[in-house]
């Protein structure tokens, strides 16, 4: 009986710890977004003090906040992520991401189509900035927010 008792112990403990990794990690992804490009070749990477990102917490990365101020979330949500418009240039777009999560690694990729995305790799997950291939707009993304700025 009580080797019964100890083999339902150890699979209960195996069947409930093992997916909470999985899922936490898998919900972190930015990129479900149908227009967000396909990172092709890194072109250059910068190393900057920080833990390397591999982590993503449940909080925003510091100067997410300026990124969402003024923006309007629209009515059209797409495979889960919140999607805001922002009034701005693209110029404001670059200056904000360059606010967001200071001293994370950053990398920049260029697309086959010539545009280029750069993606910083922060301890609460990538943030990435992209001209949107449906609007041509610059776009930043963190999680399952992103932020279209319309020039």
């Amino acid at each position: 009986m009580k080797k019964i008792f100890y083999l339902l112990v150890i699979f209960t403990f195996f069947l409930v710890s093992s997916p909470f990794d999985k899922t936490a990690e898998a919900s972190c992804r930015p990129w479900d977004s149908e227009d967000d490009p396909i990172l092709m070749e890194i072109v250059s990477t910068s190393m900057v003090s920080e833990d390397g990102g591999t982590s993503c917490g449940s909080t925003s990365p510091a100067g997410w906040g300026t990124v969402r101020s003024g923006a309007t979330l629209t009515n059209v949500t797409t495979k889960g992520t919140k999607n805001y418009v922002k009034n701005a240039s693209s110029a404001q777009a670059a200056r904000e991401f360059n606010q967001v999560a200071p001293g994370a690694r950053q990398q920049k990729y260029i697309q086959p189509d010539g545009s280029v995305t750069f993606v910083k790799f922060s301890s609460s997950g990538e943030v990435r900035m992209y001209q949107a291939s449906s609007t041509k707009a610059t776009s930043i993304s963190w999680a399952k927010e992103k932020v279209r700025y319309n020039d």
